[in-house]
């Protein structure tokens, strides 16, 4: 879906697209130390766990070793990372860390709600706008709306 004029995508079953950013490569087969893993065209990627950049466009066979699968993050993609919560009104965060993956222009929206009711539908909440200009590596945090 993401990747419609790629015809290379159109008969792959054991990957897929967690949002916009992230490509999961599932391992399913038994004692199975790496696979064969298709870096859509339209993009450079990124080894999650390594930062390894990968071009787009090609197959290549890739680790997965036990304790973790293959899992790459699409050029221009924001992620926004803060610490572990349990439940949704534990202590508000104090700080997030944002990773951006250059290679291409990217956007990210960072909603935040109170987490512990329905206020939200009443529009009691905000959003940053996120921006990365590649050209200018520049990363632009907007305004709170």
């Amino acid at each position: 879906m993401d990747f419609g004029k790629d015809t290379q995508v159109q008969d792959i079953s054991d990957q897929y697209m967690f949002g916009p950013a992230l490509m999961v490569c599932l391992v399913y087969t038994y004692e199975a130390r790496n696979r064969e893993v298709y870096f859509p065209e339209i993009s450079g990627w990124y080894d999650y766990y390594t930062g390894h950049h990968i071009e787009g466009g090609q197959k290549l066979t890739v680790n997965a070793p036990y304790e973790r699968m293959p899992l790459f993050v699409r050029e221009g993609s924001i992620i926004p990372y803060g610490p572990s919560i349990q439940y949704t009104d534990e202590e508000p965060l104090e700080e997030i860390t944002i990773y951006v993956y250059a290679g291409q222009n990217g956007h990210f929206t960072l909603y935040e709600d109170q987490g512990t009711n329905y206020d939200y539908e009443k529009g009691a909440y905000t959003m940053i706008p996120i921006t990365y200009d590649d050209k200018t590596q520049t990363l632009i945090i907007e305004e709170r709306q």
